[in-house]
């Protein structure tokens, strides 16, 4: 029964994981086409010679709400790189409690010590897989954090 409840609990915690990564990349994605929509529109600028032509793109108003948009997107962004690096680095802290809890039960001999000791390097290795997770996220958390702000 605890077995069932540990995998529900590191399923939950691995689907949030995914989910904040996946809001970071939408979020890194639509930043991305506000700064170039934004260049876009700087070049276009220029373009208007005539001055009773009949305007082309976006309005100055649009063109504010697009760089307003843009830095939503990389604050969302950030925010959401930083949530999957904590969800991981709390999913290995449990899985490294829960091989600690194994080891216990095979010094102590309950149970079947072979299958405590297969347990606790099951999540041993998830522990290092959730660290591996979170090492990542923070990278990109970086990586974000060196993106210009748009202007």
């Amino acid at each position: 029964m605890a077995g069932t409840s540990d995998e529900s609990a590191r399923a939950g915690r691995t689907r949030r994981a995914a989910e904040a990564r996946q809001r970071a990349e939408l979020a890194r994605q639509r930043a991305a086409e506000a700064a170039a929509r934004l260049a876009e529109l700087r070049r276009d600028e220029g373009d208007l010679v005539d001055p009773d032509a009949k305007p082309r793109g976006s309005t100055v108003e649009q063109s504010e709400r697009a760089v307003e948009l843009a830095g939503e997107a990389k604050r969302l962004a950030l925010k959401a790189a930083e949530s999957a690096a904590a969800a991981a680095r709390a999913s290995a802290e449990m899985h490294d409690s829960a091989a600690q809890l194994e080891n216990h039960s095979v010094e102590l001999g309950l149970g079947d010590v072979a299958e405590h000791r297969r347990r606790a390097g099951q999540h041993r290795e998830r522990a290092e897989s959730d660290r591996s997770e979170a090492l990542v996220d923070e990278r990109l958390r970086e990586q974000l954090r060196e993106w210009p702000e748009p202007s």
